[in-house]
């Protein structure tokens, strides 16, 4: 997609038109980048001060405000189940807050509904 130039005048197609495998496998590659806290984006993209700027005070209504920002609330029931096993591995997680929502918030956006949110 180039930049301001939109293939027609509806603009770019969206949702399922424009998910194939090469795109799929580049999403979950930039994800990964932005949330894992490294280089090249280093500490810029950070789910728990985000959410913590939006109200959220403590690791629950933190992993609920992620839920509600990355899968527009809207989630499947395959996916429930996966998210309700990260919110337990979230839960669980001994590290600090930042790093166990950095694991959550890439839990998230491997699910389907994230893709198409």
């Amino acid at each position: 997609q180039n930049l301001l130039e939109p293939p027609t005048f509806d603009g770019w197609s969206g949702g399922p038109d424009w998910i194939n495998r090469a795109t799929l496998l580049g999403r979950y590659r930039l994800l990964g980048a932005l949330l894992g806290g490294g280089e090249p984006y280093g500490q810029r993209v950070d789910p728990a001060a985000a959410a913590r700027r939006h109200g959220a005070e403590d690791r629950a209504s933190a992993a609920r405000r992620l839920v509600e920002w990355m899968l527009d609330g809207q989630i499947e029931p395959p996916s429930a189940e996966r998210v309700a096993a990260a919110r337990g591995a979230l839960d669980a997680d001994r590290r600090g807050a930042a790093e166990a929502l950095r694991d959550f918030a890439r839990a998230l956006a491997l699910l389907p509904e994230y893709q198409l949110a």
